[in-house]
C-alpha cells in the first residue's frame, strides 16, 4: 500500500508530552461516549447528557494542558524522562565557555582557520 510495510507501522507510536497526552484524553473521551451511548441506548436523554459532561470534562483538561503547556514549554513539549534528561544537560552544560559565532562556509574544505583568516582580512 502506497510503499509502505506493515512491519513499519509498529514503530509508529504517540509523541509524548502535551500531544500525545491529549491524543491519548481523545481516545479515552472516544471510549467513553461509545460505552455511555451503548450502555445508555434505551434513554436517549440520559446518553447524551452524559456525553455532553465527558465532552465538557475533555474541554477542560485541555484548557488546563494548554495553560501548563504555555507556562512551561519545555517539560510540556518534551515528557517526565526526557525532560528531567534535557534539564540535566542543561545543568552539566552551565560552566562550559560560550560557542564562538563564525560566519557560514560555503565551502566543504575550508577548515576554522581559514574562515578566522577570512574574518580578519574582511575588517
Amino acid at each position: 500500500m502506497l510503499g509502505t510495510r506493515p512491519e513499519g507501522y509498529a514503530r509508529v507510536r504517540l509523541g509524548r508530552g502535551v500531544v500525545g497526552n491529549t491524543t491519548y484524553g481523545l481516545y479515552a473521551v472516544c471510549a467513553a461516549v461509545v460505552g455511555i451511548s451503548a450502555a445508555l441506548s434505551g434513554n436517549p436523554t440520559a446518553a447524551l447528557y452524559a456525553d455532553a459532561g465527558v465532552l465538557v470534562c475533555y474541554v477542560l483538561y485541555l484548557a488546563g494542558t494548554y495553560a501548563f503547556a504555555h507556562l512551561h514549554p519545555e517539560s510540556a513539549a518534551l515528557g517526565d524522562t526526557e525532560w528531567l534528561k534535557w534539564h540535566q544537560s542543561q545543568i552539566a552544560a552551565k560552566d562550559l565557555p560560550t560557542i564562538p559565532v563564525i560566519a557560514p562556509s560555503l565551502d566543504p574544505h575550508s577548515t576554522l582557520q581559514t574562515i578566522e583568516h577570512e574574518r580578519k582580512n574582511a575588517t
